[in-house]
């Protein structure tokens, strides 16, 4: 009975450490998406960005250019280390915010 029980712990370990493995993959690559997506965006954004569609909400390129990839890094990790890291949940964060902040640059172009 003890043997089967740190049997299923070690196998539930490993589990956990190949999806940490997945989830830093994810974010890793959303991360260095939003970097490219953001250096080809700057010299085509106007030096004022809108980040809601009434045009009521201004700031300059360079903040939301540089706060759009910290936004990310700071939402995966709250999502390994608050949320215990679910793969799903991970991917679907990572391809919502990409896609909202494509969606806000396209927008201002």
């Amino acid at each position: 009975m003890i043997l089967n029980r740190n049997r299923d712990m070690d196998l539930r370990a490993e589990k956990q450490k190949k999806d940490i493995v997945k989830i830093l993959l994810v974010a890793i690559i959303s991360i260095c998406s939003m970097i490219i997506i953001n250096v080809v965006a700057y010299e085509h954004l106007p030096d004022v960005v809108s980040t809601k569609s009434s045009g009521n909400t201004l700031m300059s390129k360079e903040t939301f250019l540089i706060q759009t990839p910290i936004i990310l890094v700071l939402g995966n990790a709250y999502n390994i280390k608050i949320n215990k890291g679910g793969f799903f949940s991970t991917l679907f964060f990572n391809i919502l915010f990409l896609g909202v902040i494509t969606f806000v640059i396209f927008h201002n172009l």
